[in-house]
């Protein structure tokens, strides 16, 4: 019963969010900016730690 109820809270949040053109969710880890380099990198099999570096 007060999961369902916390269920439809979550669920009229997240659409008056969307109704206001928030968007919503945790941001990237990696900078747009960024995001190529670090593909570019993983691919040539740099290891994930220098990566994070």
């Amino acid at each position: 019963m007060q999961l369902s109820a916390v269920h439809e809270e979550l669920q009229d949040g997240l659409y008056g969010a969307e109704a206001k053109c928030c968007k919503g969710g945790r941001r990237p880890a990696v900078a747009t900016d960024k995001t190529g380099a670090v593909r570019t990198a993983y691919l040539e099999n740099r290891s994930i730690a220098a990566l994070a570096r």
